[in-house]
């Protein structure tokens, strides 16, 4: 799973948030969790 920030791959768990595992991008602090969609359109198309 890469930051869909800053494509960085170095994370930590950051606890959870509705029942899903939350992540942190060490690198840019973004969070996200793990059932985020990114936009296909984009390059990307799903951080698990």
């Amino acid at each position: 799973m890469n930051c869909p920030k800053c494509s960085s791959e170095k994370k930590i768990k950051s606890g959870f948030a509705k029942g899903r595992q939350r992540y942190k991008c060490k690198k840019c602090g973004y969070k996200v969790d793990s059932q985020t969609r990114i936009n296909e359109k984009a390059g990307s198309s799903f951080v698990p």
